[in-house]
């Protein structure tokens, strides 16, 4: 595979108003129920990402699960997306993994939950940010707020500016470069799939999908779903806790689904409600 999400808690200390939540128990993945996990996928993904629903910065065994990572013989590149209110205290462990290559910072959380300390909030991620570009690592400054809330943008990049010189910036795929190793990247409001409101699908929709040809997700409890967005666990696949990737993925209802994405079909009822059936979220 060459993605992997790893779920190390689906806990957030934000309330996002475009993130529509869960309906599962708090719960944090443990430090050796990851290392459980990451000797089972070693040698099977490119990238790891350690999220799907949660701040994976808030999690308290965070240096030990990152140290799992590090000692991967396969040697993964990890990803991590946060909200950034966690960056100056994690800052240092992050610096220290050695498997750490991009952090992604949602700079539109903040406008998504009304809350105070505007540019205080604005100002630690950015200087955060180039502390990780220094590093090496690279660091991405998200405002996937198109078609969303979006009034705070001006302030936003009136604040990027003071820490990256403007004569610096380079224009880029998805959105510019403004330091060394640091981006800003642009996007559409994020719409997640709306596993309680399922359709009854009329034939097969078309689609353009990734999942279970290329990622596939693992879910705090060792829950394993096709993808990213399966953010209730409604597509459970298996359980990595009990058995192996390989009997996961070669399961009746996984091959079904893997052989009609790759046909460019989408067949289960969740696929129906997603935004991102055209794989514009996948890279």
């Amino acid at each position: 595979m060459k993605n992997v999400y790893i779920e190390i808690t689906n806990v957030c200390n934000l309330a996002c108003s475009f993130c529509p939540g869960h309906s599962r128990e708090p719960h944090f993945m443990s430090a050796e129920e990851f290392r459980a996990v990451a000797e089972k996928i070693d040698g099977q993904a490119d990238n790891i990402f350690l999220h799907v629903m949660g701040e994976p910065l808030l999690h308290p065994e965070l240096e030990e699960i990152l140290e799992a990572v590090d000692k991967m013989s396969g040697k993964p590149a990890l990803k991590i997306t946060t909200n950034g209110t966690l960056l100056m205290e994690t800052l240092p462990i992050l610096l220290k993994s050695e498997r750490l290559k991009t952090l992604c910072i949602s700079l539109h959380s903040f406008e998504a939950n009304k809350g105070d300390g505007f540019e205080d909030y604005i100002e630690s991620c950015t200087e955060c940010a180039e502390k990780i570009g220094r590093s090496g690592k690279f660091a991405v400054l998200r405002l996937w707020n198109e078609g969303g809330l979006d009034s705070f943008n001006e302030d936003i990049f009136a604040l990027i500016k003071k820490r990256f010189p403007q004569e610096n910036w380079e224009k880029t795929r998805r959105g510019m470069r403004v330091g060394d190793h640091v981006f800003v990247e642009f996007g559409e409001k994020f719409v997640w799939p709306d596993g309680e409101n399922l359709p009854e699908i009329a034939g097969e929709l078309e689609t353009d999908c990734h999942a279970l040809l290329s990622q596939y997700a693992i879910l705090c409890d060792g829950t394993v779903v096709p993808c990213c967005l399966d953010r209730n666990g409604d597509i459970p696949l298996g359980n990595i806790f009990g058995q192996t990737p390989q009997e996961i993925l070669s399961s009746p209802r996984a091959k079904t689904m893997r052989d009609g994405i790759a046909s460019h079909r989408a067949v289960e009822k969740l696929c129906a409600t997603c935004s991102k059936r055209c794989g514009a979220f996948q890279k």
